[in-house]
């Protein structure tokens, strides 16, 4: 994902920082991996490949409002520019599945449609075993 592929770049405590005390500038540089991104993930489509994962591992260090500003419009942006009936993008992110998937959910059944998520699947099935 874009925050991960930030933080391996700058660092994770550095990019954090970035994002809380320059905001501006860690949006311009999550638009440069973005158009990166995209160009990457149209060259696997144009070879015949019909998904690639996208991971953001990193994002479990963020609050779900950070991950709305700092990952997830970027997210959006890829899959809007990519994927279509025969192209998907598989979105994954581990660890503290109950605070990152709630307020993601709204936007993924949203703006990914045919994605496959499969951590909303564990999160629904969480869910219902917990009730």
């Amino acid at each position: 994902g874009l925050y991960t592929l930030a933080s391996v770049l700058n660092g994770s405590e550095n990019f954090m920082m970035a994002c809380v005390q320059q905001g501006a500038a860690a949006k311009d540089f999550l638009d440069k991996l973005t158009d990166f991104l995209i160009e990457y993930v149209s060259a696997y489509k144009a070879c015949g490949a019909s998904a690639v994962i996208l991971a953001e591992p990193s994002a479990s260090m963020i609050s779900p409002k950070m991950m709305d500003i700092f990952s997830n419009k970027y997210v959006r942006k890829i899959i809007e520019a990519t994927q279509d009936d025969g192209f998907s993008i598989i979105y994954h992110f581990p660890s503290k599945l109950y605070f990152l998937l709630e307020p993601l959910q709204h936007f993924y059944l949203i703006f990914l449609g045919k994605v496959l998520i499969f951590l909303l699947m564990i999160y629904r099935l969480y869910l219902l075993l917990r009730s």
